[in-house]
């Protein structure tokens, strides 16, 4: 690990320069071992390392780090994890992003090409039932969150659908006076 030390307004910092490749994940979506979560706990727990430091070290992004730190009770909020916030204006953490925005579009694509093929080759009830039946069993999450947020962006409008009602009738009834 490279460090940089410096001074500045009377204060000593010591910057930690952890340089990440998304190749580095090789362990990404695997379970944890219990070699790897008791490494786990000695590097963030006794040795004080950031989840920058220990993504490289156990070949898992910085999110599963903090995923796995939250699930073992190490912290109470991602939040709190020790360099989290370094980790989320990263450009690992963009590249990150991107990558799983990626995934999700394809997945998406993927299941309308499904869908369509299906209901294409075979027209019968049967099917229309069965990709019914799979759409019900793996509902999109984004999907629900989306419209979730349109919901609510909807309840805002509504209220200030209201109050702008409410001024131009205080408007005319000024008017009228």
């Amino acid at each position: 690990m490279d460090y940089i030390h410096g001074e500045k307004d009377g204060l000593v910092f010591k910057y930690i320069i952890v340089v990440i490749n998304m190749e580095e994940f090789t362990q990404s979506g695997k379970y944890w071992t219990i070699e790897e979560d008791e490494q786990l706990n000695k590097l963030y727990n006794n040795d004080l390392f950031n989840i920058m430091e220990i993504s490289k070290i156990h070949k898992r992004t910085p999110g599963s780090i903090v995923a796995r730190l939250f699930h073992k009770l190490y912290i109470q909020d991602k939040i709190l994890a020790r360099g989290y916030s370094e980790y989320i204006v990263s450009d690992i953490y963009k590249e990150i992003c991107r990558k799983h925005r990626d995934q999700r579009e394809l997945q998406r694509e993927n299941k309308l090409k499904n869908t369509e093929n299906t209901e294409n080759t075979e027209n019968t009830e049967n099917t229309k039932e069965y990709v019914i039946k799979i759409n019900q069993n793996q509902p999109d999450l984004e999907f629900k969150k989306d419209i979730n947020e349109i919901k609510l962006e909807i309840k805002e409008l509504k209220t200030i659908i209201k109050e702008l009602v409410e001024m131009m009738k205080a408007v005319y009834d000024f008017e009228d006076v």
